[in-house]
């Protein structure tokens, strides 16, 4: 087994606690958002990992992951997050209907709303607007920065 270690005079735990806060539970944002500020810290010739470091590389790896996330998405979920990105906020029946309209062989409504509710919401690309009913989606903004 390997065993990685980051200098402590570049990353102090201070930083880490940081990232892993920023991480939210989700290793991969840890991962892209120590590897994000190692990299700030390189570019702009600093001494070590700061907390403005963190909130810079943390805003990059959302954006990393959000666009690897919807590089690897069919072109029909893709389609969906256009219309979502043109008609927003909105409801699954609308955002369905636009998408059938726009689409020559749609997925069926019931897979649409399950990319939005389930897929689309834990890859952090869709934000549910919980307060409405009939409940409405949003794209979040880094997805949104991408989609447009």
């Amino acid at each position: 087994m390997v065993a990685a270690k980051v200098n402590p005079e570049i990353v102090p735990d201070e930083a880490l606690a940081g990232i892993a806060d920023a991480a939210g539970r989700d290793a991969r944002k840890a991962i892209a958002t120590l590897r994000n500020a190692l990299d700030i810290v390189l570019i702009d010739d600093t001494e070590c990992v700061t907390d403005p470091i963190v909130e810079r590389a943390r805003q990059k790896a959302e954006v990393d992951i959000a666009r690897l996330r919807i590089s690897s998405l069919a072109d029909q979920q893709t389609a969906v997050l256009k219309v979502l990105a043109d008609i927003e906020p909105a409801t699954s029946g609308t955002i369905y209907d636009e998408y059938e309209r726009r689409i020559d062989d749609p997925s069926v409504s019931r897979t649409v709303r399950g990319w939005l509710s389930t897929k689309f919401h834990q890859y952090n690309l869709v934000t549910i607007l919980e307060d409405e009913h009939p409940q409405e989606y949003e794209l979040t903004e880094t997805a949104r920065e991408i989609v447009e």
